[in-house]
């Protein structure tokens, strides 16, 4: 699915997006409207080709977790995982600000950029994501920067990860890289005769 930067655009609360495949699929699943979502054990792979993303994360109370992201190539917007800044007071079409999300047990694996945080969309995204739980998952990721932090944040929890990267990119209290093995894939593409539309 590609030409357009958002590969699913949500825009409604409670959905739950799970055991899907985004092969090579340059663009991202964007939590853009709507509060109280769960992305979870998806598969994004991107096979290193160009532009490919992951999750892009705006609103209150999203989950994030059990997913595998490998090989995904793009960065801002098309990061592994993006949280973005909001505007104060914003329109319906602006941008909501992050608040209370969770990224849990995800597998990031041989991505050029594994988390984007505080992306600004425009000037007058100001408001940083606030009160993030950052837990449990794995990167590995030993040719990039584990994070590129757009905007100073407060107010985050990480706990339990494993960090393995080129280097951290920006620092973050609490945050720190290791050395681990490369984790192996849990999740499976499905193939063509799996999916699609049944008559």
């Amino acid at each position: 699915c590609n030409g357009e930067g958002e590969i699913i655009s949500n825009k409604s609360c409670g959905n739950l997006y799970e055991g899907n495949t985004f092969l090579e699929c340059e663009g991202a699943l964007t939590l853009r409207h709507g509060h109280r979502c769960e992305v979870r054990g998806n598969l994004f792979n991107g096979n290193n080709k160009k532009l490919t993303g992951g999750v892009r994360v705006i609103g209150e109370d999203h989950r994030v977790r059990a997913n595998e992201f490998v090989q995904l190539q793009g960065d801002g917007i098309r990061s592994a995982i993006t949280f973005m800044n909001a505007i104060p007071d914003t329109p319906p079409e602006g941008y909501q600000q992050v608040k209370h999300a969770t990224v849990e047990g995800n597998l990031i694996l041989d991505c050029k950029t594994p988390f984007t945080i505080g992306l600004k969309h425009d000037a007058a995204c100001i408001l940083p994501p606030l009160a993030v739980t950052v837990e449990n998952n794995t990167v590995y990721a030993p040719k990039s920067n584990l994070i590129s932090l757009q905007s100073k944040v407060s107010g985050w929890t990480w706990e339990g990860n494993k960090f393995t990267a080129g280097e951290l990119g920006d620092a973050i209290p609490g945050v720190t890289l290791t050395e681990h093995t490369q984790p192996t894939a849990r999740l499976s593409a499905l193939n063509e005769a799996q999916v699609g539309a049944r008559f």
